[in-house]
């Protein structure tokens, strides 16, 4: 859509596992083949080491966080609240299941973002209420 190569696409993807941001320094080893194409430069980073998902949220501002890597509650208060202080609409999607293993409880988002966040999830949760006391399923 906007005539830009895979290449370039795929580095607006910041991908997250166990050891962190996916970029080169991890080494080969701890970088699956099927993510290598989404490796993001350590230049690019300020701090070396371990870039948590805070941090990405910090520095590279997105406006859509999806959750599926079963790592229950990995949206944490302040990763919602910082998700939530530049797009207009956040867009928050913990999609694990179980529910037990939600990224976050889509309640919790939604208050933590002030009732900004678009949420959807991948477990049933029960709805929750936008600003104005409406259902928000």
């Amino acid at each position: 859509m906007e005539n830009i190569s895979i290449e370039e696409a795929n580095k607006r993807f910041y991908l997250i596992d166990r050891f962190g941001l996916i970029k080169n320094s991890l080494g080969e080893s701890e970088i699956r083949d099927d993510l290598r194409e989404f490796v993001q430069a350590d230049e690019e980073w300020t701090q070396s080491g371990e870039i948590g998902l805070l941090d990405v949220v910090r520095q590279v501002k997105p406006t859509v966080l999806i959750g599926c890597s079963t790592h229950a509650k990995a949206f944490t208060e302040d990763v919602v609240k910082e998700m939530a202080r530049w797009p207009k609409r956040p867009i928050i999607l913990p999609l694990s299941n179980p529910s037990c293993l939600a990224e976050v409880d889509p309640k919790d988002a939604n208050d933590w973002s002030n009732g900004k966040a678009l949420l959807a999830s991948g477990s049933p949760f029960p709805p929750c209420k936008t600003p104005n006391e409406k259902d928000y399923m």
